[in-house]
């Protein structure tokens, strides 16, 4: 593959072909790749470590204590090579309360700082286990998260099975274009803003709810800071709806949404439309 330090094949072809190993999510194979050419071993890493998922797997009973090697490996893995945390793109965290054992992971994630995609949930299992409450975390963890969160680079968020999420951090993510809720409450206090953050009304391409938003959904429309909506409604482009059952809690927000261009419901309802 290497010949005097060269790839023997044309540098775009091998990138080419890196590139279709990404897409497949062939890990092992990237790996592998990565060792090959001392040429192709920043684009490899870019796609190895371009998602990383601190999540345990959720068809196992114990998934809860699977979290602590997952992320002990993570922590240590960013010790020991810092400059690996430039290519992560994507972040699934799964947050707990038991992260305030571990002074390392803020250290970790404060060294995240390209993630474009963030999908933060506190459950993997079933419906009986408990919401995270957002202030139980680590402050100094919560305050890592909402830096990701709050960073320019992120344009995706996803969030599950939280609750008393402060809704300025919505109205304070800039670049912002798709969010998604999905067992979501919001504490409503935006008048406070003790990070000094810039806050306006977050226009997204795209909004997506799923089960049990229909109080969340509500908190986050009527949210204002000094008298704007930390949300504009009225110019959301695409909205999709998951799995709510009844869609009559959902109208007088969805009234709200005059230039809406696109509105897609899946899974069962039983009236309201």
């Amino acid at each position: 593959m290497e010949r005097g330090g060269c790839p023997v094949f044309p540098l775009e072809l091998l990138e080419i072909i890196i590139g279709f190993l990404e897409e497949d999510e062939d890990i092992e194979s990237l790996k592998s790749w990565a060792l090959t050419s001392r040429s192709l071993v920043h684009r490899s890493q870019s796609s190895i470590f371009k998602t990383v998922k601190l999540l345990p797997d959720p068809s196992r009973h114990d998934w809860y204590e699977q979290l602590l090697p997952i992320t002990s490996r993570f922590i240590e893995l960013l010790e020991s090579n810092p400059a690996l945390a430039l290519y992560i793109r994507t972040l699934y965290y799964c947050a707990r309360r038991f992260d305030y054992y571990w002074p390392d992971i803020t250290n970790a994630l404060q060294k995240l700082t390209g993630v474009k995609k963030l999908v933060l949930t506190s459950r993997m299992g079933t419906d009986e286990d408990a919401w995270m409450n957002w202030i139980w975390l680590d402050g100094s963890v919560r305050s890592a998260l909402e830096d990701i969160i709050t960073s320019p680079s992120l344009v995706e968020l996803h969030l599950s099975s939280v609750y008393n999420f402060p809704a300025l951090l919505i109205g304070s993510v800039q670049n912002l274009q798709n969010l998604t809720l999905h067992h979501i409450e919001f504490t409503l206090n935006t008048q406070k803003n003790p990070k000094g953050l810039k806050i306006s009304s977050l226009c997204l391409s795209s909004l997506t709810i799923d089960a049990d938003m229909e109080v969340g959904l509500h908190q986050l429309a009527d949210a204002q800071h000094t008298g704007v909506p930390i949300l504009d409604l009225a110019h959301l482009s695409a909205l999709t709806i998951r799995n709510v059952g009844d869609m009559a809690p959902h109208i007088p927000v969805l009234q709200r949404m005059q230039n809406l261009g696109s509105l897609t419901v899946e899974g069962e309802f039983k009236s309201g439309l």
